[in-house]
């Protein structure tokens, strides 16, 4: 039975070896106004994947886009809907704008988390 439960704990507990921002897990919330676009810099770690999830209100189509410090992209959503994935692995620790679009002709509320 303890044997069970520690593996159970383990589970629940995010690894550090997963982490990709430098300081832990970003969690923002904002409002991208209509036909605009936000943009969010955060510092991820080299070798640790990045991962970023934007999930807005229904009301309108978001893309979003991350960008190394040089300007280029590197992972991009363009998908229907307001729900944004990005994932990739940084080649060196640094600074990554993160680009939230709104398509549409009104505000839309937004939760940007990170790794």
């Amino acid at each position: 039975m303890k044997r069970f439960f520690a593996a159970a704990l383990v589970l629940l507990v995010p690894s550090l070896a997963v982490a990709g921002a430098v300081g832990g897990p970003v969690n923002h919330k904002d409002t991208v106004m209509p036909l605009s676009t936000d943009s969010f810099v955060v510092v991820f770690e080299k070798d640790r994947k990045a991962s970023v999830v934007v999930s807005g209100d229904g009301s309108t189509d978001l893309d979003c886009a991350a960008y190394d410090s040089g300007g280029n992209l590197v992972d991009s959503d363009t998908n229907p809907g307001d729900l944004c994935t990005l994932d990739w692995t940084p080649a060196w620790t640094g600074k990554f704008t993160l680009k939230i679009m709104n398509l549409g002709k009104k505000p839309n509320e937004y939760s940007l988390r990170t790794n």
